[in-house]
């Protein structure tokens, strides 16, 4: 029997997807004042698991600690390394109430930590329909499972598979090795030819959920390339290559569709990087 991907339509569960984000953007806010910079700001996005997210682990003086959301049991898990382990109901929880409490039990092991606390609102969350987030996790570690294996099949230099809380995207960068004429080479935000390969939940450019490519800098021609079925070029707001999520779960092989459009962009993008 097929394991088809479950329907997503954003305006059934965007509640719980802002809930959900909110709660995601505590723990990168955390992770990206006290975790050790990597290139590409990996060090502000979590890592997918097959319940979840989490934060790398992160050192503060002698102390290690990593923080785990568990979308099944609605829970929030801290672990450190001298052996201690808090569980945290999310339902209900502000985002400045949640960061609030993992400020006080990481104070119990010498851990102080100090983010500006004025970029978590206080207000009870919308929505949080326990349902929708399994259905979100199911399709997440998917893609993100296919992520991989595209992922493996690159000779390049690529970053890990990631979830970024700003804009609660899942996202893979893969890199031509070129440098963008006219920029500093030490400046690692700009610097380097790349293309993005990531899946959103859907926002204001486009409302539903959507796999999308993009290319930095958008090298001439990736405006006419030759997309895959169900697959169109966006271009109000950004220029990107667009497969929507309800052509992969419309299909009986939604890994296999999504990896044909991985494959055949990148491999357009980078014959137009290299001319």
């Amino acid at each position: 029997m097929k394991d088809i991907l479950p329907l997503l339509p954003l305006s059934e569960w965007e509640q719980t997807r802002n809930t959900l984000q909110s709660y995601a953007q505590v723990l990168g806010a955390i992770q990206l004042k006290y975790a050790a910079p990597q290139r590409h700001w990996a060090h502000a996005a979590l890592r997918p698991t097959a319940r979840g997210f989490a934060t790398d682990l992160i050192q503060f003086d002698h102390s290690v600690f990593d923080i785990y959301i568990d979308c099944f049991t609605g829970e929030l898990y801290l672990t450190a390394n001298k052996g201690s382990r808090w569980t945290l109901p999310l339902r209900d929880a502000t985002q400045l109430g949640l960061y609030k409490r993992l400020q006080s039990i990481l104070s119990s092991i010498g851990v102080r930590l100090d983010v500006d606390e004025s970029q978590f609102n206080n207000e009870r969350p919308a929505g949080y329909d326990e349902e929708y987030l399994q259905m979100y996790l199911h399709a997440m570690t998917r893609i993100a499972a296919t992520m991989r294996r595209f992922k493996g099949t690159l000779r390049e230099r690529t970053s890990p598979v990631q979830l970024f809380p700003h804009h609660f995207d899942l996202a893979m960068l893969w890199f031509s090795g070129n440098t963008v004429p006219g920029t500093d080479p030490q400046d690692e935000d700009n610097a380097d030819e790349q293309m993005n390969f990531g899946f959103s939940t859907g926002d204001g450019a486009i409302p539903e959920p959507y796999i999308y490519i993009t290319a930095y800098p958008k090298p001439e021609g990736f405006d006419s390339i030759s997309l895959p079925a169900d697959a169109y070029l966006h271009t109000e707001g950004f220029t990107a290559a667009i497969l929507p999520y309800q052509a992969l779960a419309s299909t009986d092989e939604p890994e296999d569709k999504l990896l044909d459009f991985f494959q055949t962009v990148q491999s357009a993008g980078k014959a137009l990087m290299f001319k």
